[in-house]
């Protein structure tokens, strides 16, 4: 079966009662209607009935996409409703795609007709009309005006574009940055074209891992097409490195990141990352260079940058080990889960760390992280009260010390 690609659908109005939430649906030409008449669902385990309170309107940047094969589903009064056509014309349900800085709390409602198509994997939140305009059930989890999208015009991207290709003739990573900025709307690409936050760099076009939900890379039979595509070359070091520091010593604060969702695994091209922050920090002691490097070899890597050239630096929420660890535990198995946050390696390298909590992913109260470092237990304790161990713990001293006088430094704050 071929995965069909949900299109942007266009907004429309109809007169709909004040009140309740309303059931929308997407006309082959994407437009989108209310049923005025019909008291929108959502999915949250179980569809029923939305709820107003767990809907807020519908934020700047989201889009609206057709789910094609599938009806929808609402309720005329306490009718369920599995609605396939409107006017003798075959409509489809409407799910939203939501900016950063929100979390979807319900799955868009919807009854699969015969024959419909797999939907390709996006973050599909379920979304109803109002008196007051379209509502998506989400919340809002991060008020960082840095992942705004009025910080990201399209207009603006594009003329990004255009000067970085003029400044980085040839350079193949600006060209898939490009793509990722335009067809993909990724901020952290567009970034690079607008000279603002954080930077993406990626790498590595292949991969060891094969994860179900692949946002990149579907396996040849799995009827999933990929939400978008991944750099199709290794980058060389100058194409990595003229990015690079250019945008750390442009941006006030900046970052460029290695680890995006459009490569594979970067740990493939470790060396390759070596070399590029040695460069970069031979040209521009600027900004903030971040990575997710847990191996052997990253964390010699690491040990070398920090002594070498001051770089480097990880930065590591010890407190995952406790609010989130039963399902790590879970994850990694009795082996890989000794290895999980290895400080007492970190500190037995001599490399130094910034404790964060990574808020709200968990609590924000630094003691949470500080005894995290130390005990190694777990919330709920599904697999025992340790299950990470207690080799990699470390001191109460520290601990204090990464959440102190080391992740200043991190942030410029050392003096």
């Amino acid at each position: 079966m071929k995965a069909f690609v949900p299109r942007r659908s266009t907004a429309s109005r109809k007169r709909t009662k004040s009140g309740e939430l309303r059931a929308i649906f997407a006309q082959p030409d994407g437009t989108v209607l209310d049923l005025p008449d019909i008291t929108a669902a959502a999915d949250g385990g179980i569809a029923s009935a939305a709820d107003k309170d767990d809907f807020i309107a519908l934020p700047e940047g989201s889009l609206l996409l057709t789910l094609p094969g599938r009806s929808v589903v609402g309720y005329e009064g306490s009718l369920r409703r599995e609605i396939a056509e409107q006017d003798g014309e075959e409509i489809c349900a409407v799910a939203a795609a939501l900016p950063l800085g929100y979390t979807r709390v319900s799955l868009p409602a919807y009854a699969e007709r015969g024959g419909a198509p797999t939907l390709p994997l996006y973050g599909y939140a379920a979304v109803a009309w109002s008196d007051s305009g379209f509502r998506v059930a989400a919340v809002r989890t991060d008020e960082l005006e840095s992942w705004s999208p009025k910080l990201h015009g399209e207009e603006q991207v594009r003329e990004g574009i255009a000067l970085r290709t003029l400044e980085f003739p040839g350079n193949m990573l600006v060209q898939q940055l490009a793509r990722c900025a335009t067809e993909y709307g990724c901020f952290t690409a567009q970034n690079v074209f607008l000279r603002q936050g954080e930077a993406a760099l990626p790498v590595s076009p292949a991969c060891n891992a094969r994860c179900i939900g692949c946002i990149s890379e579907q396996e040849p039979d799995a009827q999933i097409k990929s939400a978008q595509e991944r750099v199709r070359r290794r980058p060389t070091l100058d194409e990595i490195g003229e990015i690079a520091v250019a945008h750390l010593k442009a941006v006030n604060k900046g970052m460029i990141s290695f680890g995006q969702g459009c490569e594979g695994e970067p740990l493939l091209a470790a060396p390759l990352i070596a070399q590029a922050i040695r460069h970069v920090r031979s040209s521009t002691l600027a900004g903030i260079i971040h990575c997710n490097t847990p191996t052997d070899h990253a964390i010699e890597t690491m040990a070398r940058l920090e002594k070498e050239y001051d770089a480097g630096y990880p930065e590591l929420q010890a407190e995952f080990t406790w609010w989130i660890g039963d399902n790590y535990a879970g994850n990694l198995g009795p082996q890989r889960a000794l290895r999980l946050i290895p400080l007492k390696t970190f500190a037995s390298k001599g490399i130094r760390w910034g404790g964060g909590s990574d808020y709200p992913v968990t609590p924000y109260p630094a003691r949470y992280g500080l005894w995290s470092s130390i005990e190694r237990k777990t919330l709920k304790g599904v697999y025992g009260s340790q299950p990470f161990g207690t080799a990699e713990s470390v001191d109460v001293h520290t601990a204090l010390r990464s959440y102190t006088a080391w992740a200043a430094r991190q942030l410029f704050l050392e003096d």
